[in-house]
């Protein structure tokens, strides 16, 4: 007597599905930083059956990575914000925070280091020729400032202080 694996009935509870509740709850509790445990632990399910979820609906996969997303926005928002604050007119200021301002040249514009233990400070980002052209400069410095110029300034070494 064989048996078709066709007819092999299985045994056990029905896997279950998340509601359209716990698919957009995923979404919101996403964005607020709940992980795969966080979630299984709210939904009373198991990680396996998130990973499951995740694999098997497209919705909730879709909510995820949703929340996900929305919580890296609102993060990279607020570092660039403390990295490069502006005052109360919107104008820039160099009072940011010096490491997320390396940090943020490191990851989101390619910047490597050409020496160990470069220290960024405001400081001395206010010496180098180019910030020292636009905050004293002429206005007809200041107009002849393009890309080729920049570029120009921008290779140039920081000006010496006369109080060293």
């Amino acid at each position: 007597m064989t048996v078709d694996k066709e007819e092999k009935k299985v045994m056990g509870c029905p896997k279950r599905q998340p509601s359209a509740k716990e698919i957009e709850a995923t979404r919101q509790l996403t964005q607020i930083g709940f992980g795969t445990q966080a979630l299984a632990d709210e939904f009373h399910v198991s990680t396996p059956t998130i990973y499951r979820w995740k694999e098997e609906i497209p919705e909730f996969r879709l909510a995820l990575e949703e929340g996900r997303s929305a919580r890296r926005k609102r993060a990279h928002t607020c570092m660039y914000m403390q990295a490069f604050p502006v005052d109360e007119n919107g104008k820039p200021t160099l009072k940011g925070n010096p490491d997320l301002m390396k940090f943020w040249m490191k990851t989101q514009e390619r910047w490597k280091e050409a020496e160990k233990n470069i220290r960024v400070t405001a400081d001395a980002a206010l010496t180098t020729p180019l910030v020292q052209l636009v905050l004293k400069g002429t206005r007809e410095e200041k107009a002849s400032l393009n890309a080729e110029t920049i570029g120009e300034h921008c290779e140039q070494k920081p000006e010496a202080d006369d109080n060293d």
